[in-house]
């Protein structure tokens, strides 16, 4: 989401980038609130431009994103050289903000919710690119209670279904072979009658399409109509981001993620029952208050049971004003204790996702070239349907074809493989 929201700003600027701050007219940092380590990422990066500001005045400074609407005006008094604060929903208003700086020399705080240009600014794409994101909605209706997103980017907005699909079908016109659907809940998406599912079915028509993705969904949200659309429409790829967060249920019941372990697993059954050769992935939280070790070895013994093809996962980070941050001063789990839990997650978790891995060794694969590759100049990258990225010597001439591919070697987070010719 910050990632799309980033190329809106450079919509709406309608300016040339630059990759050297010094040249620039307008530096901004766009931000993300999620956990404090982005909160302090965020702060270095703003301060780094102060020596910037000092040698050239006329040079406008801003923050964008979570972290200035979690602030706000504040980061004014904190950061003298600062220019504007922008709220993530006020992107539509950057080029009257920059106006207004430019002739009245004044300093710009603009951190509504009450946006109703809201997806008015459609992302800079770039010329080559072959995938793309695109929002569906902005903010969440969910209170997990250690979440800072319903705060920072206000309750949920749905896009109607007919400015996705034409912002998905210009995309299209434009060379991207891959879309994922974005959204704090995406599949909680409804407007005017229609529900996750039909989107997606609407996704499948447009030609020339050739994947459809989308993330992050929310468990409770998983719907027969959805599983039925991703079972029968061929464009939508075999992987879902299916957060589950913890496997203990009293953990589950604090963060009030409103199911169970049971339920969450009976879910993933009926998504693999339905969907041939499905790739689930996660996200998890170590560390959260109250978390004993009893909680998080049903959070290890979880992982055996899924499976899952990768985990994000994280110590707990307290967020101002959430429920959980008012509990968190007397039941911390040390950050010993946490550090040392979420180290053994992680290796077990590479253990998993390496065998993974190893297994598809001798299985064809049908893999959208995206590029160049890291690993040498005669390679190429992309990713398989499940999301696996994948190496294999081929000409650049391939982006943005999807090609077939046998695995010949599994590695720890990607795959390399021969092209079929």
């Amino acid at each position: 989401m910050n990632e799309y929201d980033s190329d809106r700003i450079r919509t709406a600027l309608g300016a040339e980038a630059t990759d050297d701050p010094k040249r620039a007219d307008v530096i901004i940092v766009n931000t993300c609130a999620i956990r404090d380590k982005a909160d302090q990422k965020a702060f270095s990066s703003l301060g780094k431009f102060k020596s910037i500001k000092a040698g050239n005045p006329e040079v406008i400074v801003g923050i964008a994103g979570c972290v200035a609407q979690l602030y706000g005006d504040s980061l004014l008094k904190k950061m003298p050289h600062l220019d504007f604060v922008l709220g993530p929903r006020a992107i539509p208003k950057l080029p009257e903000i920059i106006s207004r700086i430019n002739l009245d020399k004044i300093r710009a705080v603009e951190t509504s919710h009450d946006i109703e240009e809201l997806f008015n600014v459609e992302p800079y794409h770039r010329a080559g690119g072959v995938t793309a994101f695109v929002s569906v909605q902005q903010g969440c209706n969910k209170r997990c209670s250690y979440c800072i997103v319903p705060y920072v980017r206000g309750n949920e907005v749905n896009r109607p279904l007919e400015d996705i699909i034409s912002e998905t079908r210009s995309l299209v016109n434009k060379g991207v072979r891959e879309i994922t659907f974005i959204g704090q809940t995406v599949n909680s998406w409804k407007r005017s009658g229609y529900k996750f599912g039909d989107l997606l079915r609407a996704a499948g028509e447009i030609q020339n399409l050739g994947r459809i993705r989308f993330t992050t969904s929310y468990p409770r949200d998983i719907t027969k109509r959805m599983i039925d659309a991703m079972k029968e429409v061929p464009q939508i790829c075999p992987h879902i981001h299916l957060p589950v967060q913890s496997g203990s249920n009293n953990v589950l019941s604090k963060m009030q993620r409103t199911y169970t372990r049971e339920w969450y697993i009976d879910t993933v059954k009926r998504l693999r029952d339905e969907v041939r050769d499905l790739a689930i992935s996660t996200d998890i939280i170590v560390g959260f208050p109250g978390e004993t070790d009893k909680d998080f070895e049903e959070t290890m013994t979880l992982l055996e049971e899924i499976r899952f093809e990768s985990v994000f996962s994280f110590i707990y980070s307290p967020r101002p004003g959430t429920p959980a941050a008012q509990i968190e001063g007397h039941t911390c789990v040390e950050k010993k204790d946490a550090s040392a839990r979420l180290a053994r997650l992680q290796e077990r978790q590479s253990n998993i996702t390496f065998e993974s891995n190893t297994n598809r060794v001798g299985m064809i694969e049908e893999v959208l070239v995206e590029g160049p590759s890291r690993k040498g100049t005669s390679f190429v990258t992309g990713r398989t349907a499940q999301n696996r990225i994948t190496n294999f010597r081929g000409p650049r001439a391939l982006t943005g074809n999807v090609v077939t591919v046998k695995i010949t070697e599994g590695l720890q987070n990607s795959i390399r493989g021969e092209l079929v010719v």
